[in-house]
């Protein structure tokens, strides 16, 4: 059951709540100056993308150019994105020297350190990334002593949450404590902070759990009524609204939940946002998997099992509208990852029969175009899982080739 937390298909996020109830039934801040538009001897020739029309049959979406948005890969370097077995990055935060990314190399957790966006090394701390079993990080966020990475650690159904912190982004240290295992299998997949306060998302045998911490190095398990139903995911958490909002989906078992959010003025006392069918239901399944705050609004994106992405807003984090689907603007797949940069909107996820991953963008969160990549900067074999903003402009991270065998992968765009 270690795939669990190294699958790399473009739906982990649906089989992944596959398989831990699976385990359940059976027990178990950027650089000031990043300069993407400066020539580098790291950076590979810039490529322009267009927008075409959006995806989706019957898509009524706006179409409209994107000028000036030039996707770069940043060129395949062996020691630093690839080796043996399966490398990937997860999440992308500013800070330490810039950026830093976290994911894993096969079965080690992996960070990787960039000053800019384009020029990147991989950690080297072999003592704290690996051992007995498989190792990754899911998350990683400013705070604590610095930085702060969450995933797993150890062997299937007896693996461990797992927590990292660094002072700067290039030296980690994995911490210690009971509460981050259990009977069964525990992992954390989604990290915040506000007020000096670290909350992290995950789940305990097929079960979702919380914690919380002051520093990084000392943590609560939280297991608040709310989060005990029959079924669960809190898949993103965001600094925002009354304190803390969680996003993910609820509801009686696979193939029966709908998008679900919980707030929390501490972290620790949760209160789940009131269902609404229209908003967050629907047939089958529904999830949100990421959320960012605005300037005015609350976004918050993900997908319905039957194949298309939807789009949420809320003014506060309590009061949410649904207001894109397939239907009205081609978010065709689904969609994991949203980022804000100078007011504008861009979300990522997959798109169409072929699951090509992609990119869409909205200035007003309601109105989605889709950014096509004819020239082939991302690839057919991309996997797109998170973005952020930075002053100059969007880095993108993932990996790309087959399944369980492919390369970490980084992508920089100026706006």
């Amino acid at each position: 059951m270690v795939a669990i937390q190294r699958f790399s298909m473009k739906r982990s996020h649906a089989l992944i709540s596959i398989l831990a109830l699976l385990l359940a039934a059976c027990g178990g801040g950027a650089s000031d100056s990043s300069p993407f538009s400066e020539s580098s001897p790291t950076v590979a020739s810039a490529e322009t993308t267009d927008t075409g029309s959006t995806p989706g049959e019957g898509a009524t979406g706006p179409e409209v150019s994107e000028p000036g948005i030039t996707w770069t890969r940043i060129p395949h370097n062996n020691e630093v994105f690839g080796g043996e077995g399966d490398q990937r990055i997860t999440a992308v935060v500013a800070g330490g020297p810039g950026l830093v990314a976290v994911g894993w190399d096969d079965d080690a957790a992996a960070v990787w350190t960039s000053p800019d966006g384009l020029r990147w090394d991989r950690v080297n701390d072999a003592g704290s990334f690996e051992g007995p079993g498989s190792f990754g990080m899911r998350a990683v966020t400013q705070g604590g002593p610095g930085l702060v990475g969450v995933g797993f650690a150890g062997i299937g159904t007896e693996s461990d949450a797992a927590v990292w912190v660094s002072t700067d982004g290039r030296s980690w240290d994995r911490v210690e404590s009971e509460v981050l295992g259990g009977e069964f299998a525990q992992e954390m997949n989604a990290i915040a902070v506000d007020n000096g306060t670290l909350v992290a998302g995950g789940w305990d045998g097929g079960f979702w759990a919380m914690w919380t911490s002051p520093d990084g190095l000392i943590w609560e398990r939280d297991d608040p009524e709310v989060f005990s139903e029959d079924y669960l995911l809190v898949n993103d958490v965001l600094p925002s609204g009354p304190g803390f909002i969680a996003v993910g989906e609820a509801g009686a078992g696979y193939g029966e939940t709908s998008a679900a959010v919980w707030t929390s003025e501490d972290g620790s006392a949760w209160s789940r946002v009131p269902h609404d069918e229209y908003i967050f239901g629907g047939p089958n399944q529904q999830t949100m998997t990421g959320i960012v705050s605005g300037d005015s609004s609350l976004t918050a994106v993900g997908w319905d099992i039957d194949g298309f992405g939807i789009v949420w807003t809320s003014p506060d984090g309590v009061t949410w509208s649904r207001v894109a689907d397939t239907g009205g603007n081609g978010l065709g797949g689904g969609l994991l990852s949203v980022a804000v940069s100078d007011g504008r909107l861009f979300t990522i996820g997959w798109s169409g029969e072929d699951s090509m991953d992609t990119l869409w963008a909205s200035d007003d969160g309601a109105a989605w175009t889709v950014v096509t990549d004819e020239a082939g900067a991302l690839g057919a074999e991309a996997e797109l899982l998170d973005l952020v903003a930075t002053e100059s402009g969007l880095v993108l991270v993932g990996s790309v080739g087959p399944p369980f065998s492919g390369d970490a992968a980084v992508w920089v765009a100026d706006l």
